[in-house]
């Protein structure tokens, strides 16, 4: 064979080694982002729980891919469950604002066993840098009129903005986002309540 029939059989395998190559990387890359996605929500997750410091809680998720429409979510999310002593005492649940000024605001609520907000983080959006970003805990004290708040208190019409007639503050010039969010709190809330008694299960002790 000659050297220029060898080089054209040559460069249909080097092309084939090269996508392989690529591929490896590509994989590689989207595992290492994976990972990174993953223990930032870990992290996102632990942050959210308002929990005494001594107190240990393990967080699991509850086997359940859920993607509810109450909870505006684009794809199947697990809710985690932060046990004590094998009682959950808080369910984390996802929720997504499909309405933000911006699109969509991605929340994470951690929701306490008697049925209040006990936390909020934000996880993503797309918000007016300088006004609707006032929703990140960071930036603004805005989210911690929502602690310690349930279904019934406040109660039905009041689970609203001022401006709508109900209770709670809006973020100056920022109403449709602040509206958002405090729907998608709502929604949360009415969501575990719906489903209290699949994700308060307590774990049983040999």
């Amino acid at each position: 064979m000659t050297g220029g029939a060898r080089k054209w059989l040559l460069l249909p395998l080097l092309a084939a080694a090269g996508a392989l190559l690529l591929t490896g990387i590509d994989l590689a890359t989207r595992t290492r982002v994976g990972e990174n996605i993953q223990h930032e929500r870990e992290r996102v997750l632990l942050d959210t729980l308002s929990l005494p410091l001594a107190t240990r809680a393990s967080l699991e998720a509850d086997g359940i891919s859920n993607n509810s429409a109450l909870l505006g979510l684009r794809a199947p999310e697990h809710i985690y469950l932060a046990r004590i002593d094998g009682r959950v005492a808080a369910v984390i649940v996802p929720v997504v604002a499909r309405d933000g000024f911006h699109g969509d605001i991605e929340l994470l609520v951690a929701v306490s066993r008697n049925g209040h907000v006990d936390n909020v983080r934000v996880v993503r959006h797309n918000e007016t840098a300088g006004i609707g970003d006032a929703i990140e805990p960071e930036k603004s004290p805005w989210l911690r009129q929502f602690l310690g708040k349930s279904l019934s208190n406040p109660t039905g019409e009041q689970w609203r903005l001022k401006n709508d007639g109900g209770q709670f503050d809006q973020i100056t010039g920022a109403t449709i986002t602040s509206r958002a969010v405090t729907h998608a709190l709502h929604n949360a809330l009415q969501y575990v309540a719906d489903h209290r008694a699949e994700l308060l299960r307590d774990k049983t002790h040999d």
